[in-house]
């Protein structure tokens, strides 16, 4: 066990201790794989590059769901990342999405337009994203927590997007969209979680690197 976990929201979370769980409760474009820590397919089943090395194009898998049964589509990601780079929402890890073309000055407010952003969305299971500069290391950034989606209406439904400490991410609130939801959370005791239903590989065995030993799983 380590320190207690601070938040589940992925764009607030600043320890690996907090990491364990959320990779349990979200999953992003890519995974990690358990051997090599190589990226894999995640929420995208495949994705190519562009011959300059600045254009990323992933396609989504047609069977990724929420955990309430909505379709993860890529404008979730879009959206998710546009509050990531919002600057009132002070998100530490905001900077790792600087690599994007366009975010740094989103971030900084030089402006409110985020179209400016290199993020496109081609149709509703196609992402493109551009980058400042050719990155080999890009797929393994998006295995870091600040790049994974959050269901935005979820938020909504019980404060603003971009206030900190808002219940949503809170058993019976939480919407994700891991291998495993949330089913209780007593602060600086326990975490369960119970197995996501709607999730793309539900009827496989979840990977070893989404079992977490500080998390006890509801039977």
């Amino acid at each position: 066990m380590g320190p207690a976990i601070a938040d589940l929201d992925s764009h607030f979370v600043t320890g690996t201790t907090d990491y364990n769980v959320l990779s349990a409760l979200f999953e992003g474009l890519v995974g990690e794989d358990p051997q090599d820590l190589s990226p894999v397919p995640g929420v995208a089943n495949s994705w190519s590059t562009s011959p300059d090395g600045l254009t990323y194009t992933f396609q989504l898998r047609p069977n990724a769901r929420w955990s309430n049964g909505d379709p993860l589509i890529a404008q979730d990601f879009a959206d998710s990342w546009q509050r990531v780079l919002t600057h009132s929402l002070t998100a530490e890890y905001s900077y790792l999405l600087y690599i994007v073309s366009g975010a740094e000055a989103f971030h900084r407010g030089d402006t409110t337009d985020f179209s400016t952003v290199g993020v496109r969305v081609l149709d509703p299971l196609t992402l493109e994203i551009t980058l400042e500069y050719p990155a080999p290391y890009f797929l393994s950034l998006l295995e870091h927590w600040m790049w994974f989606p959050v269901h935005l209406s979820s938020i909504r439904t019980v404060g603003d997007l971009y206030t900190r400490g808002t219940p949503w991410a809170r058993p019976g609130k939480l919407v994700c969209n891991g291998p495993f939801t949330l089913t209780a959370w007593r602060h600086g005791e326990r975490i369960s979680v119970d197995r996501n239903i709607h999730y793309w590989d539900a009827s496989q065995r979840p990977p070893r690197s989404h079992r977490i030993p500080s998390v006890r799983r509801s039977r």
